[in-house]
């Protein structure tokens, strides 16, 4: 799909949600998650990225912290190891 508008997005791609049919997912490779959240049509309650300088420039450092748990929690999952939110 071609996003016109936005210099910083390099690729888009959008996908039927498996709940709700009426609803799509927004997934774009590049950068500028506040002008991502500006958008029309976007919640963005359910907006994230992976990238923490961008997430504490935008949402703060609490959010940056949040997301490297995440990102950690995500990964090691992957790999079978569980994480006790208590060590977060």
């Amino acid at each position: 799909m071609i996003i016109k508008g936005y210099p910083f997005v390099v690729r888009a791609v959008i996908s039927k949600q498996e709940k709700d049919e009426n609803k799509h997912n927004l997934l774009i490779e590049g950068y500028g998650l506040m002008e991502v959240m500006r958008t029309p049509g976007i919640n963005f309650r359910n907006t994230k990225t992976n990238h923490i300088l961008e997430t504490c420039q935008v949402l703060g450092i609490e959010a940056a912290r949040q997301c490297i748990i995440n990102e950690i929690k995500f990964t090691m999952g992957s790999y079978g190891i569980h994480i006790d939110d208590r060590h977060t």
